[in-house]
């Protein structure tokens, strides 16, 4: 969120699972749950008009693009109606403040599903590998028998979406890059020091490494806890949300940037969140002054260096070898 209305002059969309509207942190002393609601909705949409303030008054002072970009904006937005770690009302929240903007929403809000990404288990090669609707699991996946990437991505971009790619093979795996996230963040910080991880990852389609420039880009933010995937098994949890096949039949390159927890001594961000509400002492963390957007558009402006000189983490592996990182284990474990 913080991305498309910060930075709306080079943002044609915007997808928001489970999340919460810009300026939402302006509320957090008035209703310390405002943002997620696990006790009581009814503050948030008491207090909306300081989310409302806060966010015009970064547009006037030029924080943030002009507020207007957002008209016409393609939005789409998804709840399960299982989740309780952030609940729908949040986002209808964030329905009401994209509307109230001018952006062409698209809410999904009744699919039984708990907190994570929703995937229809009938059209991907290992259905058993993901837990049953409303168990997330441990890595936030579950089969919904409802594809949101392939529902996300058509609302993004359009009625021409083509279909995933089919063919399962070893190609797909070697396109995924790990890249130096730690070279675009600004000068003046350390990695850690904003949350950022060392490493990011990008999906770069077969028919676009010959000229990534006329691909299109997509940013995929992760969820709270899902950070730091810098080994195989991690890389591949990827894979299993779908957006990599989509991508392919339809050369989007995405870009995932990946955060990190902070020490348990500091106490701040243990679950490694991006910030969407000043956790590392920045009061223009959600600006066009915010570093960790800052990085994020650093490495979008420069990715065919970026990938360039990255390494391809999954290379070499099989698909069978692959999958079975997960496989069964992962299974079980959602459903205990």
């Amino acid at each position: 969120m913080i991305h498309a209305i910060s930075r709306s002059s080079c943002v044609e969309g915007v997808a928001i699972v489970a999340g919460s509207t810009y300026g939402c942190n302006a509320i957090l002393s008035i209703c310390p749950d405002g943002c997620d609601a696990p006790n009581d909705c009814n503050c948030q949409f008491k207090a909306q008009s300081a989310v409302d303030g806060y966010l015009t008054q970064r547009a006037q002072n030029g924080l943030i693009d002009p507020l207007a970009n957002i008209q016409g904006l393609k939005a789409w937005l998804f709840s399960g109606t299982a989740d309780s770690i952030v609940y729908s009302c949040v986002m209808q929240s964030v329905q009401r403040q994209l509307t109230g903007l001018g952006a062409d929403v698209q809410s999904v809000f009744d699919i039984p599903a708990a907190h994570g990404w929703v995937v229809d288990g009938r059209d991907f090669p290992y259905p058993r590998s993901f837990p049953r609707c409303g168990h997330h699991g441990p890595d936030y996946l579950e089969d919904c028998r409802y594809d949101m990437s392939w529902m996300m991505f058509n609302h993004l971009y359009g009625p021409g979406l083509l279909p995933m790619a089919s063919t399962y093979d070893q190609q797909l795996f070697n396109n995924l890059v790990a890249i130096n996230q730690a070279a675009y963040v600004p000068s003046w910080a350390r990695p850690a020091a904003i949350g950022l991880d060392r490493v990011a990852f990008a999906y770069v389609p077969t028919a676009c490494w010959s000229n990534m420039a006329t691909c299109k880009r997509h940013v995929k933010y992760h969820g709270c806890g899902g950070g730091g995937v810098q080994t195989p098994r991690g890389a591949v949890n990827i894979f299993y949300e779908e957006t990599p096949y989509i991508a392919e039949s339809n050369n989007i390159v995405i870009l995932f940037p990946q955060t990190v927890a902070a020490d348990s001594f500091r106490r701040v961000n243990p679950n490694g969140c991006w910030d969407w509400e000043g956790y590392y002492d920045m009061p223009h963390f959600d600006t066009h002054e915010g570093a960790q957007m800052m990085t994020v558009l650093a490495m979008l402006n420069d990715l065919p260096n970026a990938v360039n000189a990255g390494n391809q983490l999954l290379a070499n592996m099989t698909i069978d070898t692959a999958f079975a990182l997960l496989g069964e284990k992962t299974n079980m474990t959602a459903l205990e």
